[in-house]
C-alpha cells in the first residue's frame, strides 16, 4: 500500500504517492519537486487536508 507525501512544484503544492520501499525524498525527486512534508500519510484525504493547511499558512505569510 502506498503512503503519501507533500511536495512543492512550480505550480504549488501537490500530494504524491510514496511507493513501498521508496523514500519520500526519492518520490519527490522523481516528480521534480521539493519535499515539503514527508508524512507519511496513509490516505490521500489525510495528505490533502494537511496540504490545505500548508496553503492557508502560505497565504497568511503574504
Amino acid at each position: 500500500m502506498a503512503n503519501y507525501a507533500i511536495i512543492e512544484i512550480e505550480a504549488g503544492f501537490e500530494v504524491i504517492d510514496v511507493l513501498p520501499g521508496q523514500s519520500a525524498e526519492d518520490a519527490a525527486a522523481a516528480r521534480g519537486g521539493a519535499l515539503v512534508d514527508p508524512g507519511p500519510y496513509h490516505s490521500f484525504e489525510d495528505a490533502n487536508d494537511a496540504m490545505d493547511q500548508l496553503e492557508v499558512v502560505e497565504d497568511d505569510d503574504l
